[in-house]
């Protein structure tokens, strides 16, 4: 989780004062994985 979060942060080019803004773009993004399959 934390490789794949700061491989985003990176891709994104966001630092640490937009960190919140790239966990709610993580969190909705596994919020939708989550609707697709119920069953981890």
């Amino acid at each position: 989780l934390v490789y794949r979060l700061a491989r985003l942060e990176s891709l994104t080019g966001h630092d640490m004062r937009d960190f919140t803004a790239v966990i709610k773009l993580y969190l909705a993004c596994l919020a939708l994985r989550l609707g697709e399959d119920h069953g981890d």
